[in-house]
């Protein structure tokens, strides 16, 4: 009775699950980039967000300005919907156990309260400095400091709009780049497919204390 060569099978698995890993890495890195779904919500969201300002902008003042295609503070808060964008792409890719998860997540709420807190204070703050200086002769040197920026922050209200457009495009567009790029390959980290690898490396590898014999998964493996 003779034992299927456990060693030389173990040594081909590892073989396949390197082997497929290398392969998807080597890639464009160009083309990486627009097939990375998480990326791509979060810049999805932040530009429907800042093009929402001119419009929101409008609705309030009655006037087109569209350099709030590029400036910040406004209704919604773009910040908050790009974070929010990339933290709800991570969860669904990787799940909310992950720690790429936990960090996205802790840096989605820094975010959101320094959008209410420290931008917001500078922004009023701003706006009390610039009456101020319109109050000063024309020829006084502060003068020649110009206007101060005062649209920093954010109110509570717009990091919620930003945070809720920011979770619809995360759970919109991250399914359909997991659906469009496929399973995870072999061998991926965090794929369901490594967790199976590796376990069946494992399976492979000889049992501790039994005197090298093989593992559970060669064990019905026997040639008669």
């Amino acid at each position: 009775m003779a034992l299927v060569p456990h060693v030389a099978v173990r040594r081909l698995l590892e073989f396949k699950l390197d082997s497929s890993k290398a392969e998807s890495t080597q890639h464009n890195w160009i083309v990486g980039l627009f097939l990375n779904g998480a990326l791509i919500s979060a810049m999805v969201a932040f530009f429907i967000a800042q093009l929402s300002k001119v419009f929101t902008h409008y609705y309030h003042e009655q006037a087109w300005d569209w350099t709030r295609l590029i400036s910040s503070g406004g209704m919604p808060s773009s910040h908050t919907a790009l974070i929010v964008a990339l933290t709800t792409a991570i969860a669904i890719e990787n799940g909310t156990n992950s720690s790429l998860f936990a960090m996205c997540l802790v840096i989605a709420l820094i975010v959101m309260y320094d959008a209410t807190g420290v931008r917001l204070h500078a922004g009023r703050q701003a706006t009390v400095l610039n009456i101020i200086i319109a109050e000063m002769p024309p020829d006084h040197p502060v003068q020649d400091s110009g206007r101060l920026r005062d649209s920093l922050g954010h109110t509570p209200i717009q990091v919620i709009v930003g945070a809720l457009l920011g979770v619809v495009v995360g759970l919109v567009l991250e399914p359909i780049f997991l659906h469009a790029t496929g399973s995870r390959t072999l061998g991926s980290d965090g794929g369901l497919a490594a967790v199976a690898g590796t376990a069946a490396v494992a399976g492979l590898r000889p049992q501790a204390g039994d005197g090298g014999a093989e593992g559970p998964l060669l064990a019905p493996l026997r040639l008669f």
